[in-house]
């Protein structure tokens, strides 16, 4: 009842501000695209040798589609930034890019001060057996 109720707090604010329900659903979709399309780009510029591909490839069109999820994102920010009248004041600026940046911001410094110390990556998803499955059904 805990998480409905937070989940259903946001509602409460049109009561208050149109505008703010707006920006926090507009932050909500920036940050699940950008959380989608960082590891993306990260693989695509940091990892383009090192990586190793699992079982579940794309294989030559790897780049095109990683590619393809970075530009979207970037179009969708600013698209999602824009605000959403005219003339643009302090009522109904659209504050969810500053938001999402200071997330970026903060989990950034997070990864900088702590995190790179002691996390060792995730615990891996796929065991050996199962790849040897998926090969045995002609799978890439």
């Amino acid at each position: 009842w805990f998480v409905v109720t937070c989940a259903f707090l946001p509602v409460f604010t049109l009561l208050w501000s149109p505008v703010f329900l707006t920006n926090v659903f507009t932050a909500a979709t920036l940050g699940l695209t950008v959380s989608y399309a960082i590891p993306v780009l990260c693989r695509l510029v940091l990892a383009r040798h090192s990586f190793v591909p699992g079982p579940f490839s794309l294989g030559r069109w790897t780049h095109l589609c990683g590619w393809s999820v970075v530009a979207w994102t970037a179009v969708a920010a600013i698209i999602f930034s824009v605000p959403l009248s005219v003339p643009i004041d302090g009522a109904n600026f659209n504050y969810a890019a500053g938001g999402l940046g200071l997330v970026i911001l903060g989990s950034f410094a997070g990864w900088r001060l702590s995190a790179r110390h002691w996390f060792q990556g995730p615990s891996p998803s796929i065991s050996s057996s199962d790849a040897v499955r998926v090969k045995e059904f002609g799978w890439k």
